[in-house]
């Protein structure tokens, strides 16, 4: 997201939104500028979104949010070409028809086609396992790794960033950036030209039953080198790693089904990691907030969110008034059936880490917000966090095991080499018989 009164760039995922600078609505799928603005509604900050004409840029005099340069507004390089051309006319930067930047329209053309096709043939469950499989983090966004698996379909897999070793990078046509993780608590901020290619492939897996990706080819200028095994850096090696899927993600991201089982410690921007959220509500109930300020509020603090109940859904951001209609909407009558439903405060105090804070992330001390007449079910509202390489050190037994976990595996001991010294005692470092105890 975009740093604290910065700007960034992106299609409208809903229609709900509306400009700060006009009041007009922003349609889906167009073009949107974020700026962070001091909240008035909480102790932090809020992300207001403007439509691209309403912005103070330097070829239009506006009462939005200023940009002096193109280099104001991230992620403009992975709009579509024509939108790219609009956003740096109206930033004052003259467009060349170079070779260069006849490559690049080529390049953006080619990848948006692909992405267009993906979201059109395959689910966004699909999308999810594909990028698993791929080996890409969790925690990078759907927007974001479906933009990289098709970038990588067109134009060959990039293989691991040269910083944090992970495979989630992705390439604007101008360099290759990371949006890995350095570990389980640093984003990997790579930004450069250092970056290899090798052939891609569709796992498996992602293609039963999809004709669409079952018949896809790469096409005749690939690179033809193999990438080999991709693993995570921070996994701990296991005697099985040898003969496990070399696009398998890792067994640390697996979900702990025991809410009594403690997490790694939880970074910031990850308050709402392996939750999916709901909203109901008005917004007035929901903290002043539109949906679309709600969705970006959990999809930067890395939760996910979903618009209807679906067996994803892990609990509901709603509002006493909400539940005590005479007649709640069908998609809040299924929900209660599911899950729990808990106030805006819940999650304002999880992500600003006020109160309870990140406590919060389990059953047992949400239960004392949750909003009658819902109830606390046996599914995480949180799936566990582990820090990539990290093990559970919640069982003081090695017998005990957590589920969705494998049992810890202890150290072998090494005897030493025959002839060694090292288990010699020497006479001169005896204690005088006056200092025996």
């Amino acid at each position: 997201m975009s740093s604290r009164g910065g700007l960034t760039i992106e299609y409208a995922k809903t229609g709900r939104a509306s400009c700060k600078t006009c009041g007009g609505g922003i349609a889906q799928d167009s073009m949107r500028v974020g700026q962070e603005t001091k909240s008035s509604y909480h102790d932090g900050w809020d992300l207001s979104w403007h439509h691209l004409k309403c912005c103070n840029l330097p070829a239009q005099k506006k009462y939005g949010p200023p940009a002096h340069s193109l280099n104001d507004i991230k992620h403009w390089e992975l709009l579509r070409w024509d939108d790219q051309l609009e956003v740096r006319k109206l930033c004052g930067d003259a467009v060349s028809k170079t070779p260069a930047e006849k490559e690049r329209e080529k390049n953006s053309n080619a990848v948006w086609e692909m992405e267009d096709e993906l979201t059109s043939q395959c689910t966004a469950k699909l999308l999810k396992q594909f990028a698993a499989e791929l080996g890409i983090d969790e925690k990078v966004h759907a927007s974001t790794y479906t933009h990289m698996i098709a970038e990588n379909m067109v134009n060959g897999r990039i293989g691991p960033c040269p910083e944090c070793k992970c495979m989630a990078m992705v390439h604007n046509g101008f360099e290759y950036k990371c949006y890995g993780w350095i570990s389980g608590f640093t984003r990997c901020t790579y930004k450069g030209t250092d970056g290899q290619r090798f052939r891609f492939d569709i796992p498996e897996a992602v293609t039963k039953g999809n004709k669409f990706l079952a018949g896809w080819k790469p096409s005749k200028t690939h690179p033809k080198k193999e990438l080999g095994a991709v693993s995570n850096p921070f996994d701990a090696p296991s005697s099985s790693s040898s003969s496990s899927s070399s696009l398998s993600s890792s067994s640390s991201s697996q979900p702990i089904m025991d809410d009594s089982t403690p997490e790694d410690e939880v970074p910031k921007g990850m308050e709402c990691y392996g939750m999916n959220i709901m909203f109901a509500g008005t917004m007035k109930d929901l903290g002043g907030l539109s949906r679309d300020q709600l969705g970006d509020l959990v999809e930067e603090h890395g939760g996910e969110v979903s618009e209807d109940m679906t067996d994803e859904v892990t609990l509901v951001i709603s509002s006493e008034a909400e539940l005590a209609k005479k007649k709640p909407t069908k998609k809040v009558q299924a929900a209660l059936k599911e899950v729990p439903f808990l106030p805006y405060t819940f999650l304002r105090n999880l992500v600003d880490r006020t109160e309870d804070g990140v406590a919060l992330r389990s059953n047992d001390v949400a239960k004392k917000l949750l909003l009658a007449p819902s109830k606390m079910s046996d599914k995480l509202i949180a799936k566990k966090y582990r820090a990539a390489g990290s093990s559970s050190s919640s069982s003081s037994s090695s017998s005990s095991s957590v589920p969705g976990e494998a049992a810890p595996t202890k150290r072998k001991q090494r005897e030493p080499r025959a002839g060694s010294d090292i288990l010699k005692v020497d006479p001169a470092a005896r204690l005088p018989s006056s200092a025996k105890v």
